[in-house]
């Protein structure tokens, strides 16, 4: 992938963050009580500079509830270009703390969990699916599965959320880490293959990183 479609991806990519920062800050007070005060402080801050209204009717204004839902009307949106700005930082100094970019590839510093699941050989090849909310469409996508086992007795495979394997080869081999191709479905699965009589096993699958551009992989 050339420079040009990286940036273009990369932009793409700071574009969606930016706007659902926005929208997830501006919406955070309906749920989240420090949220909420930052967003009294703002209203307050508002009804302080509002023009028309002179010291009297601010001084009556707790009472009044036209000039009340005027206010808050008015603040809604701007609590949003508020929030529009203060997200361009933000989702920069989040990129920057959970990974780096090197050309076309985004790495994790520490390895993100995508899933926690609890097998034995009743769940022989069934399919644990998940999403993959992080990386980018089409990107290829490296991943590590980790078990709580020292032994061989139970094999991890990665495929697509219908089960679909890379090289279905019958059973599901023992594949811990690899790279796969990320449908625009955005869903994969876990396949695992534990032999009778074994103990109840735990499985964790990671993201270590993606890569835009092209690569290997069946969609």
């Amino acid at each position: 992938m050339n420079q040009y479609n990286v940036i273009w991806v990369r932009a793409k990519r700071y574009f969606k963050q930016w706007i659902r920062d926005a929208i997830s800050q501006t919406t955070a007070p309906l749920w989240d009580n420090n949220a909420r005060l930052n967003y009294v402080g703002f209203l307050v801050a508002i009804f302080l500079l509002f023009p028309q209204w002179s010291a009297d009717a601010r001084v009556s204004w707790a009472g009044t509830t036209i000039n009340g839902l005027t206010t808050i009307i008015y603040s809604i949106p701007l609590f949003f270009l508020a929030n529009l700005v203060f997200s361009i930082f933000r989702i920069r100094k989040n990129e920057k703390m959970i990974g780096a970019w090197f050309g076309n590839r985004f790495i994790y510093h520490e390895p993100l969990r995508l899933l926690t699941v609890l097998v034995d050989e009743n769940d022989n090849e069934n399919p644990f699916v998940f999403a993959i909310n992080d990386a980018e469409d089409d990107s290829l996508v490296s991943y590590v599965i980790k078990t709580d086992r020292i032994d061989n007795r139970a094999k991890v495979e990665i495929a697509w959320a219908r089960g679909f394997r890379p090289m279905d080869c019958g059973k599901p081999m023992n594949i811990p880490k690899c790279s796969i191709r990320l449908p625009k479905g955005r869903k994969m699965s876990l396949i695992t293959n534990v032999e009778p009589n074994s103990t109840v096993t735990t499985v964790r699958v990671f993201m270590t990183g993606w890569e835009v551009g092209k690569g290997g992989g069946r969609r």
